[in-house]
């Protein structure tokens, strides 16, 4: 698949990629991710400056994202549907 669509940028072709549900129907942009913390136990403090000079304590987490998405990649020919899952 990925060979496909090198192919089809290579040859002035584009690629459109965006979020859908599990049938492959487009979503709002600010839809479409599931994102969850993986174990709130192993969170680890991390202490950044700031542009001002502050110091202070961030927390690194662990997330999980899951969705769908489609890529669409157009060449001269034909409009392919090449990923959905």
């Amino acid at each position: 698949m990925s060979r496909e669509i090198c192919s089809i940028i290579e040859n002035n072709g584009t690629v459109n990629c965006y979020l859908t549900d599990q049938f492959g129907i487009p979503l709002p942009v600010n839809e479409g991710i599931e994102c969850a913390e993986v174990d709130p136990n192993r969170r680890r403090d991390v202490n950044v400056t700031l542009p001002s000079g502050e110091v202070t304590t961030l927390q690194e987490v662990t997330l999980f994202k899951r969705g769908f998405i489609v890529i669409e990649a157009f060449d001269n020919e034909a409009r392919r549907s090449l990923y959905n899952g």
